[in-house]
Order: C-alpha cells, then structure tokens, then sequence
C-alpha cells in the first residue's frame, strides 16, 4: 500500500517513489546502490555480476546480454531501450504506451481492466494488492518497474 510520494509494502516489498526498494533482497534507491543477487552498482558507475564490468555508457554482456546505455538489451528474451519498448516475459511496453501483461492493458493516461480492477493514469489501482499510481507502473512477482525508475539518469 501506498502513495505516490510515499511508503508501499506489498509482499515484503517496500519502497517510496524516489527512494528505498526492497524485493526479495533487492535494495536500491533511484541514484544510488542497487543489489540483486550479488549485482552491485551504482546509476553511473561500474557493476560486476558474475566477473561482467562495465559503466553506464558502455557494452555489457553477460550471459548473451548486451546494451549500452542508449541502446537495447536482451537478457532472457527482455529486450528494451530507455525509451522504447520492452518485452519481459510477455510483458511489453513503453513509457508512454499500451502494455500488456498477463492479459492486462493500459496506456499512461487511459483507463485499465485487470481482473475487474479499472483506473486511470492518475488514480491509485489495486490487482492483487498491488496499489500504485500511474506515475509508477509496478508489476510485482519480478517487479518489472518503468525503466525510468531503475535508470532515471539514462532517460
């Protein structure tokens, strides 16, 4: 549960719009240090997961997985750039455009139908209780979250 601006918890998850996050010991701020089984970095500086290095601005692979900052990115059929579209286990979006998961269908400024479950852009959604507003799209059971939030200095 929570606000735009402010704390959520749901499934252990918890995080605040342009701070904290914590999901299955993944803890990161939107600037700052991110851990996800054994990965860390930080939004401008080098990361090592599994022996792979590299910066913001450059190439990684790691598993046949490759980008840079400004270009797209495969891993385990996840493929995006920061403004364009990704596909995530079905998932797919953009920042300003329609997404579907599992079934669910939204544009960022219209009305969505989840399971009975409808809001609009501006207004707080509740799917299995997962509240948020549409300024922060959250898809928990992975958390797939926009990838302004996890890279906002990419954008």
């Amino acid at each position: 549960m929570w606000t735009a601006k402010w704390l959520m918890v749901n499934k252990g998850v918890m995080w605040t719009a342009k701070w904290l996050l914590v999901n299955k010991g993944v803890m990161w701020t939107a600037k700052w240090l991110l851990v996800n089984k054994g990965v860390m970095w930080t939004a401008k500086w080098p990361m090592v997961n599994k022996g792979v290095m590299w910066t913001a601005k450059w190439p990684m692979v790691n598993k046949g997985v490759m980008w840079t900052a400004k270009w797209p990115m495969v891993n385990k059929g996840v493929m995006w750039t920061a403004k364009w579209p990704m596909v995530n286990k079905g998932v797919m979006w953009t920042a300003k455009w329609p997404m579907v998961n599992k079934g669910v269908m939204w544009t960022a400024k219209w009305p969505m139908v989840n399971k009975g479950v409808m809001w609009t852009a501006k207004w707080p959604m509740v799917n299995k209780g997962v509240m948020w507003t549409a300024k922060w799209p959250m898809v928990n059971k992975g958390v797939t979250v926009r990838v302004t939030f996890y890279f906002p200095q990419l954008l």
